[in-house]
């Protein structure tokens, strides 16, 4: 058993030569030492708390090292954006537990096992993770933190009274109360509308202009939001033209109150507009070293981490860059990127480790982490890549896998992430990621192919939804080749 431990330490000892040799062959032995970890010495459990999107990953990652884990569900009323994710990952799901506030519960359920970690695993568990882990006198953040990473309009007031640049916005259930707020600050549009605890683009609108306002207001009144909340208000903000861009790492603060932080991955944002909402379209990864993340982008995330007083855990910041340079962080977030990009962005790095991976080696061994963050100095990418999403824009038409399946010839074709149409299933018009066509990754090494490829994905896209008449055409089409085959020699 001495061996085993000594052996998963003397792994993250190579991780931790990873990042500070030059020996690229070491790098690559290495990476992907957290999965790879034999059994630990002593038995200890961790708590995943809603282990939902890409954070589905977290409970087997763990238990390949050698830890229990329990995956702690906040109640029975699991929301339907989840759901799937329970039937589609069953063996990560082993040995739940469901909390429904009885905390004395749960600790019965761990028993006699020592508590080595908890790990807020998705949106739903930035509040009730944390508070797990303070009740354990595990690191975690303040209750006031998290309810400030979880209420964008409260997140942005933090910011502003730390003197930090931040978007100008309002929250409250008055429409009129809103355009007041704008028309005295000479802003008339356009005006972005919001819930105050979003995710996966969900109620996303964009007004152009106040009378476009009021209709989108009068359209959201009583709705709720993506995690089944009553929307007592709305967050409206300015729109900025500019730049969208994401930035994920994890960062821990030590016993002595130094904050280290590791950017694990640095990408940018293109979306589209269908009707009022504001879908994604691609996610290019970005090199770790280009100017505006090292000089305007890095610097005021950890400045804002700072403001808000969070100090453990993983973070995914999406920021707008105004046509003026200035940065303002329009949807904080205390959780890794979803929609299974860290897995699926992997394979293009040179040395570096997925946002799981690194908040794993942040739980499990937190001073090897702080070594390897003491020396980190960037992730290197050997191949480019565009994360794809398919968008639907139009209503009650045919989906057709076989126009969906020229994307795969595209040379720079990697692998589809999720396909959420079967052939010939009626469409429905995309407004947030729940109900786009599908999601794919596009890689390759040359910038121009890729490129190219990807506006022959959009293209492609075009394609995918066929009206009834062309599919009865078709249909009328096969028919005919069946049973009355050409007899022309």
């Amino acid at each position: 058993m001495k061996y085993k431990v000594l052996t998963q330490l003397f792994s993250f000892i190579l991780l931790f030569y990873s990042f500070t040799s030059t020996a690229n062959d070491t790098k690559r032995a290495v990476l992907g030492n957290i999965s790879a970890c034999e059994q630990v010495f002593t038995k200890e459990v961790i708590l995943v708390v809603e282990p939902f999107s890409s954070g589905i990953r977290y409970p087997n990652a763990l238990r390949k090292m050698g830890y229990d884990v329990i995956p702690v569900l906040n109640s029975e009323d699991v929301l339907p954006l989840f759901k799937k994710s329970i039937l589609d990952n069953l063996d990560a799901f082993q040995d739940f537990y469901i909390l429904n506030g009885n905390f004395n519960g749960l600790l019965q359920k761990i028993g006699d096992r020592k508590v080595a970690g908890v790990i807020w695993a998705s949106e739903s568990s930035v509040i009730s993770g944390n508070s797990i882990a303070r009740r354990l006198g595990l690191p975690s953040n303040s209750e006031k933190t998290m309810e400030i990473l979880r209420n964008k309009y409260k997140f942005g007031q933090k910011l502003r009274e730390s003197g930090l640049s931040s978007v100008e916005e309002i929250a409250t259930n008055d429409v009129e109360e809103a355009i007041a707020f704008f028309k005295e600050r000479g802003i008339k549009g356009p005006i972005i509308m919001k819930d105050l605890q979003g995710a996966a683009s969900f109620g996303f609108n964009k007004a152009e202009d106040f009378d476009h306002l009021r209709q989108i207001f009068a359209e959201n009144v009583g709705r709720k939001d993506i995690f089944g909340n009553e929307n007592s208000q709305f967050l409206f903000q300015e729109f900025l033209d500019g730049t969208e861009y994401v930035i994920n790492g994890t960062t821990r603060t030590d016993e002595k109150g130094v904050r280290r932080t590791i950017f694990s991955s640095h990408w940018r944002y293109t979306k589209t507009k269908i009707g009022t909402s504001l879908v994604y379209r691609r996610d290019a990864l970005e090199d770790f070293d280009l100017e505006i993340y090292r000089d305007v982008l890095r610097p005021h995330v950890l400045d804002a981490l700072d403001a808000v007083g969070y100090n453990n855990g993983p973070f995914h910041f999406e920021v707008m860059v105004s046509n003026d340079g200035v940065p303002k962080i329009i949807d904080p977030n205390a959780r890794i990127m979803g929609a299974d990009k860290p897995k699926m962005s992997q394979p293009v790095f040179e040395n570096n480790m997925s946002e799981l991976e690194w908040d794993i080696l942040r739980v499990t061994f937190p001073q090897e982490f702080d070594e390897i963050a003491d020396k980190f100095n960037g992730y290197k990418l050997k191949e480019h890549l565009y994360f794809v999403t398919f968008n639907v824009f139009r209503d009650n038409e045919h989906f057709s896998e076989e126009a969906f399946n020229k994307v795969k010839s595209l040379p720079s074709f990697r692998e589809v992430s999720k396909l959420h149409y079967k052939d010939g299933q009626l469409s429905k018009k995309s407004s947030d990621l729940t109900n786009v066509a599908a999601e794919f990754t596009l890689i390759n090494k040359d910038i121009d192919q890729l490129n190219r490829d990807y506006e022959r994905a959009l293209e492609i896209e075009q394609e995918i939804f066929v009206s009834n008449k062309t599919n009865i055409k078709k249909l009328i089409q096969k028919l005919k080749e069946k049973y009355f085959p050409s007899t022309e020699k």
